[in-house]
C-alpha cells in the first residue's frame, strides 16, 4: 500500500514539474467552453486526482499520450488507479456516474520516454460511456490523410489561461492554432539534444495560444476529426517554439488493430455518431 501511495504521489509531482524545460501550466490563450461544445474531451483521473486530458473515441474506449500512464520512473500505472471523467466542465468537479474505471491500458509498444515519439496510450474502460448531449465520441482521421499547412485547428485542455500564475481551476478551456509546416517544424527542434521531430508528429502554434503539460493526452481537431493529441514541447505560447502533436494519422492502422483485438463486441470499438 505505501508503495503504490508513493507512486500516485510521484505521479501527481511529475506531472506538476517542467519537464524538458515546459512550463506546468495549461490551455494558454484560449476561452472557457462548455464541454457541450468539445463532448468527446474527457480527463484521465489517477487516485481521483485530474492528470492528463484524454478523447472519447469509441463507447468503450478513450486515448491519451502514453507519457500519462507511466510513473517517472517508467512504471505503468495500474488500471485499478486510473479513471475517465466525462461530460464535465471543470475536470475537479464529478459529473453524475461519469467517472468511468479503467479497465485495460495500452500504451503503443514503441513510445519513446525521450523524445516522445509514438505517445499514444489507448484506455479500455469498464462500461460504455452513456452518449447525450455532453458526452459523444470523435471520429479518427483517415491514415491516409495530409494535414494543411497554416490551417487552424481546435484544442481545448482543462486548466489557467494564464502561464505566469500556478491554475486557478480546471475549467474546460478552447484555442484556435495554425498547423506548422513540418520541415519549418523540424528545424525548430533540430538543435534540441532531446526533442525531436519524427513522422509521428507535427507542430502547432500561435501567438499567445498553445496548449501546455496538464493539457497533454487531450484533443487536436480539424473538421471535426481528431487530428491529434496534445504531446509536449518546450515552451508554452512561443510560435519560435511550437507545441507537438501525435499525429493520429500516422498511427490509425495501430490503435485500430488494438481496439479490434481488444474488443468483443465489435460495435463498443466504433464511433458512430447519430446526428
Amino acid at each position: 500500500m505505501l508503495k503504490q501511495i508513493v507512486s500516485i504521489a510521484l505521479v501527481l509531482t511529475f506531472c506538476a514539474l517542467e519537464i524538458n524545460g515546459k512550463p506546468s501550466n495549461r490551455i494558454v490563450g484560449g476561452d472557457i467552453i462548455s464541454v457541450e461544445e468539445a463532448p468527446y474531451q474527457a480527463a484521465l483521473l489517477v487516485n481521483n486526482r485530474f492528470l492528463c486530458g484524454a478523447v472519447i473515441i469509441a463507447p468503450s474506449w478513450s486515448i491519451t499520450a502514453a507519457r500519462c500512464v507511466y510513473t517517472p520512473s517508467k512504471v505503468l500505472l495500474p488500471p485499478g488507479l486510473l479513471k475517465v471523467r466525462a461530460g464535465t466542465d471543470d475536470a475537479n468537479i464529478a459529473w453524475g456516474i461519469n467517472d468511468i474505471p479503467v479497465a485495460g491500458v495500452i500504451p503503443h509498444p514503441n513510445f519513446n520516454f525521450v523524445n516522445f515519439n509514438y505517445n499514444l496510450a489507448l484506455l479500455k474502460m469498464q462500461r460504455n460511456f452513456a452518449y447525450e448531449l455532453r458526452i459523444k465520441c470523435i471520429k479518427l482521421v483517415d491514415s491516409d490523410a495530409t494535414l494543411p499547412e497554416d490551417q487552424q485547428i481546435e484544442v481545448t485542455g482543462y486548466g489557467s489561461s494564464d502561464p505566469t500564475v500556478p491554475a486557478q481551476d480546471a475549467k474546460l478551456r478552447l484555442v484556435d492554432v495554425t498547423i506548422v509546416e513540418q520541415t519549418k517544424c523540424f528545424l525548430q527542434y533540430v538543435w534540441d539534444g532531446e526533442l525531436g521531430i519524427s513522422n509521428n508528429m507535427f507542430c502547432a502554434a500561435g501567438e499567445g495560444r498553445d496548449a501546455c503539460q496538464y493539457d497533454a493526452g487531450g484533443p487536436a481537431v480539424y473538421q471535426d476529426r481528431l487530428v491529434g493529441i496534445i504531446s509536449h514541447g518546450r515552451y508554452c505560447a512561443d510560435p519560435e517554439q511550437p507545441g507537438i502533436y501525435t499525429r493520429i494519422s500516422a498511427l490509425r492502422n495501430w490503435i485500430d488493430k488494438t481496439i479490434e483485438s481488444n474488443t468483443r463486441k465489435q460495435s463498443n470499438g466504433k464511433c458512430v455518431i447519430d446526428n
